[in-house]
């Protein structure tokens, strides 16, 4: 039922989106506030049209194309709706399925956090997806999205998800925090965003985690959970 949840809601986003409108339909953040004050330590523009930084978008975006496989393009296309279940199914060794119905609730609640977020700043810069300014050069081999290029919100979600989950499982932090990047690094080997896209959704989650650990009902949550889930 939640995975169905979540495939509706995102696609709901998907559709509905377009270059010139804000339709995004996400409940208030759980954890994170709904003030945006502080994020301007780590938001900045995305790179200008002709600029060294936008150059290097480019290059990077079409290394990835030229060196990426079927596998990994298959890989990625698995995690077309960013949601807990597509960041965690592929761990390994998985997280134990007694402990899944005990922590999807609270990655729910987190992904819905930093969608409230990430899509503030999406609405703020309208920037257009490479496969819509380069339609020639950029081919993506995973589903496309008609919602806005920059922050990316794959990045900000799995950065999110590598975070909480490392609160819970400490001695797999490095792991969850690897899972994290990959998640954002599909997303430019696919072709759907920029590098530059993943980077600054990365910044954004990390700055949103900051308010979130500073929650006390997310720590409550912590250690409530922590109690009860599997020591492996």
């Amino acid at each position: 039922m939640k995975r169905l949840f979540t495939l509706v809601l995102s696609l709901t986003l998907v559709a509905c989106a377009s270059p010139t409108t804000k339709t995004w339909k996400i409940d208030p953040p759980h954890y994170a506030g709904t003030s945006f004050d502080g994020y301007e330590s780590v938001i900045k523009p995305f790179p200008a049209p002709g600029s060294k930084e936008q150059s290097d978008d480019w290059k990077q975006l079409l290394d990835w194309q030229n060196k990426r496989t079927d596998v990994e393009c298959k890989a990625a296309e698995k995690e077309r709706v960013g949601s807990p279940d597509s960041f965690v199914e592929t761990l390994s060794p998985p997280i134990p399925a007694s402990d899944l119905p005990k922590i999807l609730p609270l990655l729910y609640r987190i992904w819905n956090d930093s969608a409230y977020v990430i899509h503030h700043f999406k609405d703020s810069y309208r920037r257009d997806r490479p496969y819509i300014q380069r339609p020639n050069d950029i081919k993506p081999c995973i589903s496309i999205s008609s919602s806005p290029s920059y922050p990316s919100g794959h990045a900000a979600q799995g950065t999110a998800f590598g975070e909480v989950l490392a609160d819970l499982y400490p001695s797999r932090a490095a792991e969850m925090r690897a899972r994290a990047i990959q998640y954002g690094e599909h997303r430019v080997m696919g072709g759907v965003h920029f590098p530059s896209d993943v980077a600054q959704g990365r910044a954004i989650a990390q700055e949103m985690m900051k308010r979130i650990r500073a929650n006390t009902i997310y720590q409550a949550s912590l250690q409530e959970l922590r109690a009860s889930l599997s020591k492996y």
